[in-house]
């Protein structure tokens, strides 16, 4: 179910649905539903910003309830306050978009599921390293007829992990964020039209991927290693080129071809190696105006 009321300033998203059920430690079938809000401001042409709060509420004996619909309490802060007795798990996030002159734009955001004891001082939250995720990016032209884009993204190694399978962030074993943790992308692409009804996407990307998986339960340990990057880091270079041609009014092929130089692959120290990766994808288009008598 998802609800969304506002207008073009401001207005408020909320979802809410059935994830599948899945047992606890003691072999007990747990129910799972995911609720998330998001509240989006545009006070200006220039400016959106939103705020995003998803809750995973889960529990032996859980069903539905309207009230997964209230964006004021679905937070950490108001469970607390209000002593609810289910389980859940918060995840907060924000974003925000300006654009500049010279159609250039900046975006960013940034996700967090738990703050580290040693993160702030005076300490908080918990032992876990901290589980953060943040993204950012610019649009730029870089030509006559040329569209830029550089972006980076970092998830750290304990994001959406959990102490009980029951409490994972995930539908069916897909996280439903990112779809994986502890990693570093930085990346620049471009967008061109060499020809009419040809579009063309070149890319460089760089990729550090650490042994986090959100999959495996986040068990008690004395001395969780650090906040990113754990064991040994496979690095990935990829030389992309994705394209899309209009080859009839409505058939459309898609590309996406790609040379990849790993280094520790597997996380196996020493190890290489270099792969071409691709895939052609075709497309028909069908539909038009339906007048009713």
């Amino acid at each position: 179910m998802m609800i969304r009321a506002g207008t073009p300033t401001v207005r408020a998203e909320v979802l809410a649905t059935e994830l599948d059920d899945m047992k606890n430690l003691g072999d007990t079938l747990v129910h799972r539903y995911w609720s998330s809000t998001r509240f989006v401001v545009r006070p200006w042409r220039w400016l959106t910003a939103s705020i995003d709060n998803a809750t995973l509420w889960y529990g032996p004996n859980r069903a539905f309830e309207l009230r997964f619909l209230n964006p004021m309490k679905l937070s950490f802060v108001t469970r607390a306050d209000d002593s609810l007795p289910d389980n859940q798990k918060s995840i907060v996030a924000g974003s925000v978009r300006i654009g500049l002159p010279r159609h250039v734009a900046l975006q960013g955001s940034l996700m967090i599921q738990g703050i580290s004891s040693g993160f702030l001082s005076g300490g908080c939250c918990d032992r876990v390293p901290s589980r953060l995720g943040l993204m950012g990016l610019i649009d730029f032209p870089a030509g006559h007829g040329v569209a830029a884009r550089a972006w980076g993204s970092v998830v750290t190694r304990w994001a959406y992990r959990s102490t009980e399978p029951e409490s994972a962030v995930m539908l069916r074993g897909v996280g439903l964020g990112q779809n994986f943790a502890d990693y570093l992308e930085l990346g620049v692409s471009a967008s061109l039209v060499p020809r009419p009804m040809i579009t063309l996407s070149p890319e460089l990307v760089f990729l550090e991927q650490g042994e986090g998986d959100l999959r495996l339960v986040n068990q008690p340990l004395p001395d969780y290693g650090p906040t990113i990057f754990g064991g040994v880091i496979e690095r990935t270079l990829r030389l992309g080129l994705t394209g899309r041609a209009q080859l009839l009014r409505r058939v459309d092929l898609d590309f996406d071809a790609a040379l990849h130089f790993v280094s520790n692959k597997d996380h196996v120290s020493g190890a290489s190696d270099t792969r071409f990766v691709g895939q052609v994808k075709g497309a028909f288009r069908f539909g038009g105006p339906v007048h009713l008598p």
